[in-house]
């Protein structure tokens, strides 16, 4: 009666290792604006936890805007997951407002704003965060960013790179949040729980 569940997880090592190939050897340097996506992309689903399409179709108006000069970890932002056209919820549980400052650190946090600040400047409040860096109210090929994401996690003969996780694909990164932060509320499991959250 038992429902056997897939469910394999990156662990913080593994994440930050991938965050650091896109300022690496081999990420392409000519396409700056890209490696910038992909480390928000992988953000957005270790830290938050967001499901491939609600990161692919997010908008900067689903962010709370700082006061200027206000400092973002005191700010109390959240970021707010809600249906539209363009991107549909799973179920009804899905709509949810997320605080950053409790689930990202200070620096990627500061990535992420930076990255949505940018966004707004080119687009305004409907410009979406994943949008061309041309035409922001058009949605970038969000495939392209899953496919450099797999480029650089499960490593590529090509560039020589060697594999992070050979079987990565981006719905893990949501497994991985939904495991650490039960860890970071179960702090009883001890050495485990020591283990998985040493650099947290």
């Amino acid at each position: 009666g038992i429902l056997r569940v897939e469910a394999a997880i990156m662990t913080v090592d593994e994440y930050e290792k991938a965050l650091a190939w896109f300022r690496g050897p081999h990420a392409d340097h000519n396409k700056p604006y890209r490696n910038l996506a992909c480390r928000v992309g992988l953000i957005l689903g270790f830290r938050l936890g967001l499901r491939r399409a609600e990161a692919a179709y997010l908008r900067v108006s689903d962010f709370d805007i700082p006061l200027p000069d206000e400092d973002l970890v005191e700010a109390n932002l959240h970021l707010h997951v809600r249906p539209w056209l363009l991107r549909l919820l799973k179920t009804s549980n899905a709509l949810r407002d997320l605080p950053l400052a409790v689930l990202i650190p200070k620096d990627e946090l500061e990535e992420l704003m930076d990255f949505v600040n940018k966004a707004r400047k080119r687009g305004g409040w409907r410009a979406l965060l994943f949008g061309s860096e041309r035409t922001p109210l058009k949605a970038m090929n969000f495939e392209g960013l899953i496919d450099c994401l797999k480029t650089a996690i499960r490593g590529d003969r090509g560039l020589g790179c060697k594999a992070i996780i050979p079987g990565w694909h981006y719905h893990i990164l949501r497994h991985s949040f939904a495991n650490i932060c039960l860890l970071r509320l179960w702090p009883r499991l001890g050495k485990v729980a020591g283990y998985a959250l040493q650099h947290h």
